[in-house]
């Protein structure tokens, strides 16, 4: 009888082990992007991933702190715990090596945008984005609403807002320019894909990812977005969903020659099709634009001196003549 017993024990120890096998297995296979590393070790080891690049290693979580050690790319980076820190290229997230420093995990391939399950978090620390760059924001509740809009909405669904296409080039450019300002202050963010004809929307519903960050439940607009809205608002007027587009719906003028409304580019010299960014002159070297990090200040206004800009259009674009 005795030994019946601690056959029956054995065996539900058994099953109840298998259930945790089965359980850690699911769990280590939840990712949103392909996994790398060493992912199979257990939750209290620590886990073993590569570097993507030549990073540096913190005693402090900010890019602006010392570096006391280096680690190659390829080099294999052992994670005792993770946790939020400050803004380190387009991610707050931040690796606590097993020899005692801090790495940005935006350059540690672990198969993650986010926390890696299974890895402790070393504290209960906010992320920030630093100085002058507001709070970040990540998902927004209004994405996950049945019916709510990801990437760039149509004409149809953007009908209610199209502005008027009346009046003289300097009244349209005038109401083109108030419709982009009066999306500043409002707290959104930078969302691939986001905005479009009929405003803020969540980001792109493929093609997500961008800078390392999952834009799909982020609400807000990125460059190109704003830039359309901007012009369907203030002037019924459709240029197009991205720059590569937009590059192409008007008169090439000069930076010397720079008017307010007007349109300046990033990226590829004269070729729309390589124009990585874009935004609404204002005059007086100031600009509008939608713009990372991903904060309550992607939508803003900034200094424009075209002497320190990098990677500039051969361009500008002017719309209204």
């Amino acid at each position: 009888m005795k030994r019946r017993a601690q056959l029956i024990i054995a065996s539900a120890m058994a099953i109840t082990c298998g259930a945790a096998a089965l359980l850690a297995l699911v769990l280590s296979t939840v990712t949103d992007s392909a996994t790398a590393g060493n992912v199979g070790a257990a939750a209290d080891d620590p886990r073993e991933f590569p570097a993507t690049k030549a990073i540096g290693g913190h005693k402090v979580k900010d890019l602006k702190a010392t570096r006391y050690k280096q680690y190659a790319r390829g080099a294999k980076i052992r994670i005792k715990c993770q946790a939020w820190g400050t803004l380190a290229y387009e991610s707050y997230i931040w690796d606590k090596t097993t020899d005692g420093f801090w790495v940005p995990d935006h350059y540690v391939k672990t198969g993650h945008s986010k926390f890696v399950p299974g890895v402790p978090k070393c504290d209960d620390d906010k992320p920030t984005a630093g100085p002058g760059h507001g709070k970040p924001v990540f998902e927004d509740p209004r994405c996950a609403e049945a019916g709510a809009v990801h990437g760039r909405q149509g004409k149809a669904a953007a009908s209610s807002v199209k502005g008027s296409a009346e009046g003289t080039s300097e009244q349209k450019i005038e109401r083109v320019v108030a419709a982009a300002l009066s999306q500043t202050g409002k707290n959104l963010p930078y969302s691939w894909g986001g905005g479009g004809l009929g405003g803020p929307s969540c980001g792109n519903p493929k093609g997500h990812f961008r800078e390392s960050a999952d834009d799909y439940n982020r609400y807000g607009y990125d460059c190109s977005g704003l830039t359309a809205y901007a012009f369907w608002k203030g002037a019924g007027k459709d240029i197009g969903p991205a720059t590569g587009f937009q590059i192409t719906k008007g008169e090439k003028v000069s930076y010397k020659e720079l008017r307010r409304g007007d349109l300046i580019f990033w990226g590829g010299g004269s070729y729309g099709w390589k124009t990585t960014h874009v935004a609404l002159y204002l005059g007086k070297d100031k600009i509008v634009e939608a713009q990372w990090p991903r904060t309550t200040t992607s939508v803003r206004v900034r200094d424009f001196d075209r002497s320190a800009e990098k990677n500039l259009a051969a361009h500008a674009i002017r719309v209204f003549t």
